[in-house]
């Protein structure tokens, strides 16, 4: 997943097309996979954030 957000990124600054979604879900990606490691994937995001900010997800 975190590699097909950097080719798309990567095209987009190619292309000169603003993508700050794309970057912000990147960025949140990366954060993950460097929190929960290499097997975490986009629902892992979920368990980031509630650790950042200290509340609780249901679920």
């Amino acid at each position: 997943m975190l590699k097909d957000l950097n080719l798309a990124a990567e095209l987009a600054i190619g292309s000169g097309a603003p993508m700050p979604f794309g970057q912000l879900a990147r960025s949140m990606l990366q954060a993950t996979l460097n929190e929960y490691g290499e097997d975490s994937n986009i629902d892992d995001i979920k368990k980031l954030v509630a650790s950042q900010t200290g509340i609780s997800f249901p679920g």
